[in-house]
């Protein structure tokens, strides 16, 4: 990019809540590009608030993971809009003394782990945390019910907030960034994640000396996938230094070493050589979509009827 003349700004590590950005794309002239969770994209997609990618311009897009680019087609048909970042699954990090100490047949491979109650309340001692966010948690209760991840049926959708009030005594706190420190500091023991999150955890006891097991489980039963992505707004007011700025992070070079970084997979199949090769054989972090039909990616609907599920979200965090 520099070649070009356009200085280049890495884009930002991920912040608890992703909306942020995408309230802060809807300003005119607000960026060059927009990174944010496809899954609140897909809605603003139609609205065009996005300049549809030129690929003549992209050249190194051939680097990126066609497996990726079929899933994120769900949001963005065709990947006319976004080039991928990073990606992955939803499920649950856990510190693995504490939780055989107290439970030693615990269901480690299965989201009754924290969603049944009898065996949620085993736990309560030493802390369980959920993610500050309806639409991935309720997903995952949704397929752990056995029903489709997105399901808004109120019915399913009250199943599911039952299922959510039974193990709310036990629930110490929802927050989608405090486990990053509160798992390796022994502060909690099981905490819904992102993959990325639990391997920075993991990371953050090893760094501080920290003698701990942790460890991160996808529910048999199922789970949601997210894909962030990066757009150039309809309004960019230097679209082609736009375009620069992604083909430079499709480089493998460029975008293995933030991978490395973030502890998250990124989309690009060429940069894999050039993974740290402990993160890369980490399933966790580094998952295969192939394989998962029962992997669904998250979908967020139009405002009307997501109140359907904000609405259930709401109770149960408030206890009502």
């Amino acid at each position: 990019v520099l070649r070009h003349g356009a200085a280049p700004t890495l884009p930002p590590a991920y912040s608890a809540a992703s909306k942020t950005v995408v309230v802060g794309v809807w300003q005119p002239g607000a960026a060059a590009s927009v990174l944010t969770a496809l899954r609140y994209s897909e809605h603003m997609i139609k609205a065009g608030v996005f300049l549809p990618l030129d690929r003549a311009q992209l050249p190194l897009w051939g680097n990126l993971d066609t497996a990726v680019l079929e899933a994120m087609s769900g949001y963005d048909p065709g990947n006319r809009y976004a080039t991928p970042y990073m990606w992955g699954t939803t499920g649950f990090a856990y510190n693995v003394d504490m939780v055989l100490e107290r439970m030693p047949n615990a269901p480690l491979d299965s989201a009754a782990l924290v969603f049944d109650p009898a065996i949620a309340a085993r736990f309560a001692d030493c802390g369980i945390s959920l993610l500050d966010e309806a639409t991935m948690v309720i997903p995952v209760v949704m397929k752990y019910l056995g029903y489709d991840a997105n399901s808004i049926d109120p019915a399913e959708l009250a199943e599911a907030e039952g299922v959510l009030k039974a193990i709310r005594p036990y629930i110490r706190y929802f927050s989608s960034a405090k486990l990053l420190n509160d798992l390796p500091n022994g502060e909690i023991c099981i905490a819904m994640s992102w993959s990325g999150d639990y391997s920075q955890a993991q990371l953050r006891a090893a760094e501080a000396g920290l003698d701990m097991r942790l460890a991160y489980m996808v529910p048999r039963e199922g789970t949601v996938l997210f894909f962030d992505g990066l757009m150039i707004p309809a309004d960019a007011p230097h679209p082609h230094n736009a375009h620069l700025f992604l083909d430079f992070l499709m480089r493998p070079e460029v975008i293995a070493p933030i991978s490395d970084l973030l502890r998250y997979a990124n989309a690009n199949s060429a940069s894999l050589p050039l993974i740290d090769p402990e993160l890369l054989a980490d399933p966790a972090v580094y998952p295969r979509l192939e394989g998962h039909p029962e992997w669904e990616a998250g979908i967020v609907y139009e405002p009307k009827l997501e109140r359907r599920r904000t609405r259930a979200w709401s109770r149960v965090k408030t206890g009502l």
